[in-house]
């Protein structure tokens, strides 16, 4: 796998070994609606065989000033 320079943004939890990989991706916060997003993204990772191999770091990308 060829993995993107280090980035303050994106912490991997572990380095996959990939073959056709699919990504989903939830956001939580706002967005959110009644965490209809967030609560689909577990259910697929529960009962798929779906690993988490890592997290963004959202903070830097809230804009406050709205």
């Amino acid at each position: 796998m060829s993995v993107s320079p280090p980035t303050p943004h994106l912490h991997w939890d572990q380095e996959p070994t990939l073959k056709d990989p699919i990504v989903l991706a939830a956001f939580e916060g706002w967005n959110d609606a009644g965490e209809a997003a967030s609560t689909a993204a577990r259910y697929v990772r529960d009962h798929f065989d779906a690993d988490e191999v890592g997290t963004i770091e959202a903070e830097d990308f809230f804009d406050f000033t709205v």
